[in-house]
């Protein structure tokens, strides 16, 4: 499984709050991920330097995933003297990349905060609907690699789907992006024309404060880069929030494909 500079440089900061502001810890990945490239720790010592300039106490960090916790992975990746900091390497980075279930809570879960603020939000409803009924299961049709990947290693699934050498329309992905892409693109690019529903959406994506509501640990209410420490505050959601790009792509795996929606936002 391939390790992303993300994931290295939030164990880059842990590493740095044990060899410079006297942290505990011995989890081996911050001997692993923390210290194996010198150029994402040097990013990680900017990093926390901003932090503990502005009075915090860098002995306190832990990074989330050291305490056992279950259900979805958290919004925060260190826990800093009370804080829940969310770890970002600078440029574009990935707010979510979900299928639609999971994509379709997180809009209700601000459409129903919509709505008890007094908004009308039915039209979002049908779009949300839309989302989580999205396929999780197709094949490329005009891929015969994948096709050929599903044949080999999901051969259950290769019944289903595939008839004389050739996927059954009704779960061909090519077919699926030609008859529904760029509807549902348009839809979600009307949701975002609302600047409520964005800025309260784009708040979810980045803290988590609605899904976790029940767990505060795991909702990031800080976000730091090697170039910037910030609160994530109505102010700071305003500033970014028309920064986010809304997508829908296609995952693979094993040639299997499902419908996931990306929101990237560039720091």
């Amino acid at each position: 499984m391939s390790i992303s500079n993300g994931n290295r440089l939030e164990w880059a900061y842990r590493a740095v709050s044990v060899d410079h502001y006297g942290a505990l810890g011995d989890h081996p990945k911050i001997q692993e991920l923390g210290r194996c490239d010198k150029d994402i720790y040097e990013k990680a010592e900017k990093g926390l330097a901003l932090i503990h300039k502005m009075g915090y106490d860098i002995s306190t960090t832990r990074h989330t995933s050291e305490s056992k916790r279950s259900g979805n992975e958290p919004k925060s990746d260190l826990l800093i003297d009370g804080m829940g900091v969310s770890i970002k390497m600078p440029g574009v980075i990935q707010l979510s990349s979900a299928e639609g279930g999971t994509t379709s809570r997180q809009i209700n879960l601000v459409l129903d905060e919509m709505e008890s603020e007094g908004m009308s939000v039915d039209r979002f409803r049908e779009t949300s609907a839309i989302i989580k009924n999205t396929p999780t299961k197709m094949i490329d049709g005009t891929k015969q690699l994948n096709i050929d990947k599903v044949r080999s290693r999901k051969p259950k699934i290769y019944e289903q789907m595939v008839a004389n050498g050739k996927v059954r329309p009704e779960y061909d992905a090519s077919l699926w992006d030609a008859h529904n892409k760029q509807e549902l693109k348009e839809r979600i690019c009307e949701l975002f024309d609302n600047r409520t529903f964005q800025n309260k959406f784009v708040e979810e994506l980045l803290t988590g404060k609605r899904i976790y509501e029940n767990d505060n640990s795991k909702i990031a209410t800080h976000i730091s880069t090697p170039e910037g420490f910030d609160e994530i505050n109505q102010k700071y959601i305003e500033k970014i929030a028309t920064k986010v790009k809304p997508d829908v792509r296609k995952k693979s795996r094993a040639g299997v494909s499902s419908v996931t929606f990306r929101f990237d936002l560039k720091l």
